[in-house]
């Protein structure tokens, strides 16, 4: 359901029923504007869990600034604080540069503690074992035809990283071929050390 104020601002509710009451979710939001930012804000409760948070997304000195923020609390007592601040800017040559921190309240700074997440991670209640992370991407358009994207991920606490060069070729106006490679680095007991280098290749076809 949306309802509009105005040309600018709107709410937004949302309900998803469960088999149970417990596994029911629903949600508002309200977004608006201001200056130049666009902001939100949005409470609601997934299935045991209760959030409010909101996000801004806007420009300064030519550069995209985004971030995201929420606070989750439960019965459990499992209480935490995630948020995401990006940027992003288009340089000359062609040139494409992203960044991104994200603190995740949830995780640890402890990498012995990680097997203790596991259950969450398969269940898809968490995506990540740790509390810091940085996120980086450079684009490329090496010519018309080719771009080349490299893309960069870390975990602040165990010093352990994912590097993911990209080539992506566009074989017609709605067909592209990309091949890309997963470097782990790190200890063997961190997040990313843990895993074995990944290679593959994909079509991707627009209609």
């Amino acid at each position: 359901m949306v309802i509009p104020f105005g040309a600018l601002s709107r709410l937004e509710a949302a309900f998803s029923p469960g088999r149970k009451n417990l596994e029911s979710s629903a949600a508002v939001r309200f977004s608006s504007n201001l200056g130049e930012y666009d902001l939100s804000i949005m409470a609601g409760e997934f299935q045991k869990d209760r959030v409010i948070g909101g996000d801004f997304a806007g420009s300064i000195g030519g550069a995209g600034l985004r971030g995201e923020f929420a606070y989750t609390w439960n019965d459990r007592g499992a209480n935490f604080f995630r948020a995401i601040l990006n940027a992003d800017y288009s340089f000359a040559n062609d040139y494409y540069a992203f960044i991104e921190f994200y603190f995740n309240g949830q995780g640890t700074t402890r990498k012995e503690k990680y097997p203790l997440f596991i259950a969450d991670l398969l269940s898809g209640r968490i995506f990540n074992f740790a509390k810091h992370y940085a996120a980086a991407s450079v684009i490329k358009s090496v010519t018309p035809l080719l771009g080349l994207n490299i893309y960069g991920l870390f975990n602040l606490n165990d010093r352990s990283s994912l590097i993911g060069p990209a080539l992506t070729y566009s074989l017609a106006t709605n067909l592209e071929i990309s091949t890309s490679v997963y470097f782990f680095n790190g200890a063997s007991d961190s997040e990313f050390g843990l895993q074995k280098n990944s290679y593959f290749a994909y079509l991707q076809y627009y209609f």
